[in-house]
């Protein structure tokens, strides 16, 4: 790349909140859940939602978040544009903390762009409705505080914002950062502790877990991933294979156990991309890390954040809500 371009580039990466609002307009946000929100969230404790919609009382925070606004006289659809704008913020903070802390000040735009070349911010915009924005917000900052009983409680807060994807993430932040593991497994447990009490003694009558709904569509998930797996193995990290592989050390031990792991949880789910990246998360951070750190000129490429695409059951979705039949 000739010396204009790059420096271009560069510039661009200095603001790396209007290249995200740029992709934001293109790409479009897409709301999901809002009829399952407008029976459970009035009543969080009242099993509700019919056996297939159950598996979202796996995910009490936002639920319970979107009850105190209802019940302070605001409609329904204005409290879940409420809790998920909210939850849109408090990520977008979450995020440039983390950028603050981690790089250095001239790398922390391209760190921020090159990360976001991960289907993450494409998932956090598809799928409004979601608990997703916070889960990865008190993800990020459950790696930043100094102080365990914090972590813990921050940790106990991603479990409440999805029971599986919660302990998932942090499990798999373990393995990048393992000196916080006590705080952090204790807060997983609580966390997992708090969601059983929800759904065992505090809702009228225990609801289909995950683990059930995802048992009774196994043969559905195993065709639809058997079909096109060269396609949701592109899926997983998007544009930011093109940063992955430029890794010397790529294939370590951890990163295999990661990404193995995020794979088979992403194929028992009909949200693959959405799954995968979540949990992938912290192995995408450990990446973006080694590859600022590097000095690589190939973080001038993170204008491919723009191609992106994921896979959701037997679909393939791309910018502005745009699906195709796979």
């Amino acid at each position: 790349m000739t010396a204009r371009p790059r420096g271009a580039l560069e510039r661009a990466a200095r603001h790396p909140w209007i290249v995200l609002a740029l992709f934001a307009a293109i790409y479009g946000v897409q709301t999901t859940g809002l009829p399952q929100f407008r029976i459970a969230a009035p009543a969080p404790f009242t099993t509700m939602l019919g056996p297939d919609d159950q598996f979202n009382y796996g995910s009490p925070l936002t639920l319970v978040l979107g009850s105190y606004y209802i019940h302070h006289g605001i409609p329904d659809a204005w409290a879940f544009a409420i809790v998920n704008t909210i939850g849109l913020l408090f990520c977008a903070a979450a995020l440039e903390a983390y950028v603050s802390r981690r790089f250095p000040p001239d790398r922390r735009g391209t760190a921020l762009l090159v990360a976001m070349t991960s289907p993450l911010l494409f998932v956090l915009l598809s799928w409004v409705g979601k608990s997703d924005p916070y889960l990865i917000a008190f993800f990020l900052l459950s790696s930043l505080t100094p102080s365990a009983g914090t972590r813990a409680l921050l940790c106990a807060c991603a479990v409440l914002c999805h029971q599986t994807l919660g302990a998932a993430i942090l499990l798999a932040g373990l393995c990048f950062e393992p000196a916080p593991w006590r705080s952090v497994v204790a807060g997983v447990l609580a966390g997992e502790a708090l969601v059983w009490l929800y759904a065992h003694v505090l809702l009228t009558s225990v609801p289909v877990s995950r683990a059930e709904y995802a048992l009774d569509h196994l043969r559905e998930l195993a065709t639809i991933l058997w079909r096109h797996p060269a396609l949701h193995l592109w899926a997983t990290l998007g544009p930011f294979w093109v940063f992955a592989i430029g890794q010397r050390r790529l294939i370590t031990g951890t990163r295999t156990l990661v990404f193995a792991a995020a794979v088979a949880l992403a194929a028992a789910s009909f949200d693959f991309t959405r799954v995968f990246v979540i949990i992938a998360f912290p192995l995408v951070l450990d990446v973006t890390r080694e590859l600022v750190a590097s000095g690589s000129r190939i973080v001038t490429a993170w204008p491919l954040l723009f191609l992106q695409v994921q896979c959701a059951a037997s679909r393939l979705l791309f910018a502005q809500g745009v699906r195709v039949r796979i």
